[in-house]
């Protein structure tokens, strides 16, 4: 994943015209990891990580799909 992220949930909501995007980079990534992810699909992002409000992390984690780790079964 882009810029470390070892977590990470994607949240595509009908009623929100961007994906959203939780993992466990650092703050200071979030700004270039959002612009790696547009320039590389052209979609419409939203960053959040750990430090974002626990209603957002909570709503992602629970209505989001899992995209990291990828767990070998």
């Amino acid at each position: 994943m882009l810029h470390g992220a070892t977590d990470c949930y994607l949240l595509v909501d009908t009623d929100n015209e961007f994906v959203q995007v939780l993992s466990n980079i650092d703050d200071d990534k979030k700004a270039e990891c959002l612009n790696d992810l547009v320039a590389w699909c052209g979609m419409k992002f939203q960053i959040f990580n750990m430090n974002s409000k626990k209603v957002k992390i909570h709503t992602i984690k629970k209505q989001g799909e899992k995209i990291l780790p990828i767990l070998n079964t």
